[in-house]
């Protein structure tokens, strides 16, 4: 599945991919759960963009905007595969990078090539170095390979802010 083009805005538990993290469930979510985002705005979201459980996902090129009540993007779970690359994150004063990964379950995630208020940042290491209680592993043991283009980073806020959302021609 592929969200793109969306505008997710002032919302608190926005994305949950997969269900609960029980021996039930698992088997059910397991290996059917792949899914990308591409181009869309978050805006003024507290969590879960997305939380991810049993799933593979992709996330590039997304504009993420928080607000006074953020507290992360990507939610780490249970047998997570997830990649997120090639974003842009507008941060306020006062919250740090590293906040926008939670881990929640032991599971590798993939992050490059990430943009935090215009600067290139390596958000497993800013995590790991401001949360080591969370340390998080590097490598999500797998590639995506079916994105469009990919634009860079820098350019992610112009591009989506603009062109995201009901209405607009992407």
């Amino acid at each position: 599945m592929t969200a793109s083009w969306n505008v997710f805005t002032d919302h608190d538990k926005t994305i949950l991919i997969g269900n609960s993290d029980s021996a039930s469930t698992a088997a059910v979510d397991r290996g059917h759960l792949r899914v990308t985002f591409h181009h869309n705005l978050f805006s003024g979201l507290v969590e879960r963009a997305p939380r991810v459980r049993f799933g593979q996902v992709d996330s590039y090129n997304n504009h993420f905007v928080a607000g006074s009540a953020y507290s992360y993007s990507f939610g780490i779970g249970m047998e997570s595969q997830l990649v997120a690359e090639h974003n842009a994150f507008t941060l306020p004063e006062g919250i740090s990078a590293a906040t926008v990964l939670k881990k929640w379950k032991e599971a590798p995630v993939t992050a490059a090539d990430n943009y935090v208020n215009g600067a290139p940042t390596d958000l497993i290491a800013v995590h790991n170095a401001e949360i080591p209680a969370e340390t998080l592993q590097s490598g999500a043991g797998w590639t995506p390979t079916l994105r469009t283009k990919v634009d860079p980073p820098r350019a992610v806020p112009g591009i989506v802010d603009h062109r995201a959302g009901a209405g607009k021609v992407c």
